[in-house]
Formats: C-alpha cells, sequence, structure tokens
C-alpha cells in the first residue's frame, strides 16, 4: 500500500524538520500575516513542474520553494553578519541531506534576494532576504504517494 501521504508534502516537512533544527529561529509555513519576532524563517512552497514518461513509468518532478528569512539588528554591519550567518544555516540545513529524507534525488539552490527595510527612531534595522531552492523527484507514473 502507498504511503498515504503525498510525495510532494513529504518533501516540504523535511524541508520545514531540517530549518526548525536551526537554533534561535521560528520557522512557518506559507505564512500569510506580517512578521514580528526576529530571526524568522518562512517557507513557501511553490509550483511543482512534471514531466510524464509513460515509458518508463516515472514522472519527474521539480518542487520550487522560496525560504524567506528575517533578521534585526542595532546596526547595518551587525545586521550584514546576522544575515550571512542565517543564510549560511539555511544552506547548511537542507545540503544536510539532498535527498529529503530518502524520496528527493536532488536538492538545488537557485537563487537569492535580499531587500533592507530602514529602522524607525531608535530601533531595530530589518532586513528580508530569500534563497530558492528546486527539488528535483520522482513518482510512479500517475500516483503522486509513490517515490520511485
Amino acid at each position: 500500500m502507498p504511503d498515504p501521504v503525498p510525495v510532494v508534502e513529504r518533501i516540504v516537512a523535511d524541508v520545514m524538520t531540517a530549518l526548525a533544527a536551526i537554533d534561535g529561529v521560528t520557522v512557518h509555513r506559507n505564512r500569510d500575516e506580517a512578521v514580528t519576532a526576529f530571526p524568522a524563517i518562512v517557507v513557501f512552497d511553490g509550483d511543482v513542474d512534471t514531466d510524464p514518461n509513460v515509458e518508463t513509468g516515472a514522472d519527474t518532478h521539480a518542487l520550487n520553494i522560496e525560504v524567506e528569512f528575517w533578521v534585526a539588528a542595532k546596526d547595518g554591519a551587525a545586521l550584514g553578519a546576522a544575515r550571512h550567518t542565517l543564510y549560511a544555516q539555511i544552506v547548511t540545513a537542507l545540503a544536510a541531506d539532498y535527498t529529503r529524507g530518502g524520496v528527493a534525488r536532488d536538492t538545488q539552490e537557485t537563487g537569492s534576494t535580499f531587500q533592507l527595510f530602514t529602522r524607525a527612531a531608535g530601533g531595530d534595522v530589518l532586513t528580508r532576504s530569500a534563497v530558492s531552492f528546486r527539488i528535483l523527484f520522482a513518482t510512479k507514473t500517475g500516483d503522486s504517494y509513490t517515490a520511485m
């Protein structure tokens, strides 16, 4: 009997677990309200590109996710260090098991973005950054529950 959880959901769960292991960071999935506690990570699971192949019996897929991360600091120098540290922790956490628990073929970093938000009077400097990943996996043709 196939696993009752779709392969893509098992992959996202593995990503969430890997990122939750980063000390001192709160991790959210598809958060739709403002981030108010820092540092924070928000995982947005995106589209799945599929290439069906009836001849081989395996459909290949690519799940696109964006890992948005927020840090705050007293000044720009501290902010840069905090941002680079959290970025490195995110990439390291997801590179530790590129198979996402044995159901994916690869986890690839595909890009990053950075936005600096100026501080309010007397407040911290805030940044929102993001790093994108493409997670490659395969399923039995016509069966989103069976990884191949």
